[in-house]
């Protein structure tokens, strides 16, 4: 009825149906002469996502968290049900790493209780490696484990299992979340002290020291042990390892802080202690949680420890007369 190109619209020869998608990739790959797409799916630019994935925790697109559970790539998933045993892996790891604390903390005593250092007390260097030697051996035994057994890609395997990366702004919270915490934890202090008595209100590293002087060099280094080594070491243990244990078995993130502050507390071995580490213990678990990075518990728990590493250096050299 009506005649042939109409006006305004192109001649029946130049309207071609769309491509599918599915078609198009074909089409590159064979021009390409290759078996991958020649436009991936994009990484999301979602900081809250890269974090996760870049943490470990188990969500992200395959083609860049190796954790996730997929096949389809680009596709956002949870872990694969093989994270289970790596969860399995992880735990064995910590508890091996915790049994080398206590190994090394015996056989660092040892020597000098059985070659007569028991009427005499041990030595400066005995005492300080009693405190930084068993830390550091945990901790070396964790991320070597880590990086040996645990599951996923073997690049940067410690680092997306233990939660471990730079960030300044993570830094900046696991700084405020440890100076708020003191609001908490030195009331709890000395509520704590009330409660046992002053003569049982020291911790087991104030009673290795107590009653001590030590050089200037030994009580340095003894400081930062205790404000610095110590928190470093213990956070990779508890708050990665064992933290990342449970995240591949898929534990609720608030379960999560509550198990590791308790394993925290009694993996002190102080009975009367435990009550005052597990509140000491909470700020530390929320800088991990809300940052999704071992790095903000650090330094939180760093903060907890230097009011009482400064006690023990002032009273450790005799600069100032008080009782640790």
């Amino acid at each position: 009825m009506f005649g042939w190109p109409l006006e305004g619209f192109p001649p029946a020869r130049e309207i071609k149906p769309p491509l599918r998608p599915a078609s198009a990739a074909r089409r590159i790959i064979r021009r390409e002469g290759s078996s991958r797409l020649a436009h991936p799916l994009p990484r999301p630019e979602s900081p809250a996502l890269h974090g996760a994935c870049d943490a470990g925790a188990g969500i992200g697109p395959v083609s860049t968290c190796p954790r996730g559970g997929g096949r389809i790539e680009g596709q956002w998933t949870t872990r694969e049900p093989r994270g289970r045993r790596t969860g399995l892996i992880l735990l064995a790891v910590f508890l091996v790493s915790e049994v080398t604390f206590v190994v090394a903390s015996v056989l660092i005593v040892v020597p000098f209780v059985l070659f007569g250092a028991r009427d005499q007390g041990l030595p400066p260097g005995a005492l300080v490696a009693s405190v930084v030697v068993p830390a550091v051996l945990a901790a070396v035994v964790a991320v070597t484990g880590t990086a040996l057994f645990a599951g996923g890609d073997r690049v940067a395997r410690v680092r997306r299992e233990l939660a471990a990366r730079w960030n300044w702004r993570h830094l900046k919270v696991g700084l405020a979340i440890g100076v708020a915490g003191l609001v908490v934890t030195v009331p709890a202090s000395i509520v704590w002290a009330e409660v046992v008595g002053r003569d049982h209100a020291s911790s087991a590293v104030g009673e290795i020291f107590a009653g001590r002087h030590l050089g200037v060099l030994a009580g340095v280094t003894m400081f930062l042990g205790v404000w610095l080594v110590a928190p470093l070491c213990e956070e990779l243990i508890f708050r990665g390892v064992l933290w990342s244990s449970l995240e591949h078995w898929r534990w609720n993130r608030w379960l999560i802080l509550l198990v590791t502050s308790v394993v925290f507390s009694v993996a002190h071995l102080e009975v009367l202690r435990s009550p005052l580490l597990l509140v000491l213990s909470i700020p530390i678990g929320l800088a991990r949680m809300y940052t999704g990075n071992v790095l903000a518990s650090i330094v939180t728990h760093q903060v907890n420890n230097f009011l009482p590493a400064v006690a023990l250096l002032f009273a450790t050299t005799g600069w100032v007369d008080i009782e640790v």
